[in-house]
């Protein structure tokens, strides 16, 4: 089950000081979204994520995407370490809540999953999705 997180870029951290972690996240978001089963635009967006975790340490959507692709990748493991992650870096970041709920629905925790979904919604009311 994928879900599309296009309408979920709200975990920022100071990203008007940050350019250039935004513009490495926008480009690795994109990949993401547009991979295919050859693997190599995943491959990109994950160095793409690093390098905006690099320029930004506390960029929690960067985090939660990088668990994102371990889900992908069947690295349940260090999604989930990855969205905790990112989930320490901001409390509220929906990228996070929405991986940990792929997780739980994945292991038929529907309750859980869609407390989780809830929760990333409900956090986020206020800020304004990009789509």
């Amino acid at each position: 089950m994928k879900l599309s997180l296009l309408c979920f870029p709200w975990c920022v951290v100071m990203l008007g000081q940050m350019p250039e972690a935004r513009r490495h996240f926008e480009n690795a978001r994109g990949l993401f979204e547009a991979h295919d089963d050859s693997g190599d635009s995943l491959a990109q967006a994950e160095r793409e994520f690093h390098v905006a975790l690099k320029a930004a340490p506390n960029y929690a959507a960067a985090q939660a995407y990088l668990g994102l692709i371990a889900l992908q990748s069947e690295h349940k493991e260090e999604a989930r370490m990855d969205f905790e992650k990112a989930l320490q870096m901001d409390a509220n970041c929906a990228e996070a809540r929405v991986g940990l709920a792929q997780l739980a629905m994945g292991r038929a925790q529907w309750t859980e999953g869609i407390e989780l979904l809830r929760r990333a919604v409900h956090g986020n009311l206020r800020k304004s999705p990009a789509c």
